[in-house]
């Protein structure tokens, strides 16, 4: 299996942190086996440090959305598709409503 260096989401550092609370017994390195091998990716002995030296406020808070930017692309997709049908609803509301004012 071939393994690319990522960035974790904030709900798989959360669950790096949980885990690491529940098997505290572990060292960074069984960390790191444990991250490749549940998502397949590879992160540095560096990255596990950082993200454990938060892990007391990582595991009290609430991740609102890990996925913002993706949210933010479907909303604006939205929105545009919503701003075009009504563009074309009022061009057909225009072409009904012209003969009827000619009359």
């Amino acid at each position: 299996m071939s393994f690319k260096i990522t960035t974790l989401t904030e709900t798989q550092k959360q669950e790096l942190c949980i885990y690491a609370r529940d098997n505290s017994n572990r060292i960074q390195t069984q960390y790191i086996s444990w991250i490749e091998e549940k998502w397949g990716v590879t992160v540095n002995k560096s990255t596990i440090i950082r993200i454990l030296q938060t892990a007391k406020e990582r595991l009290n808070s609430k991740i609102i959305s890990s996925n913002k930017k993706r949210l933010r692309t479907v909303m604006k997709s939205t929105i545009k598709n919503f701003e075009e049908e009504a563009s074309s609803a009022d061009e057909v509301t225009i072409a009904y409503a012209l003969p009827l004012l000619r009359e």
